[in-house]
């Protein structure tokens, strides 16, 4: 399942395919480029130019929850694995 509480995983390929989001496996599949990163930017584009300028970091972003609808903020812990981008999404404190 890949969450625990407010965390969970989230894993993008080169392609800003996801590959692992926890929660939501029915995302598994799809462009990451089609979840909004709250300011009208393209979540997979952010996270991989971000990845690109530093391998391992952090990202804070703007999420829109699917199961409430609702905008949170959030800060993605990453790290770039071989062909992926990994990390945990957890609440802005």
């Amino acid at each position: 399942p890949f969450n625990s509480g407010n965390l969970f995983m989230l894993c993008i390929d080169a392609s800003h395919n996801i590959t692992a989001l926890g929660g939501q496996p029915l995302y598994v599949g799809l462009s990451a480029d089609k979840l909004s990163d709250g300011v009208g930017g393209y979540f997979g584009q952010l996270l991989w130019d971000a990845t690109t300028a530093e391998p391992k970091g952090s990202l804070p972003f703007q999420w829109t929850d699917p199961n409430t609808n609702q905008q949170e903020s959030k800060i993605l812990v990453y790290q770039k694995l071989s062909q992926d981008v990994c990390g945990v999404v957890a609440d802005q404190p």
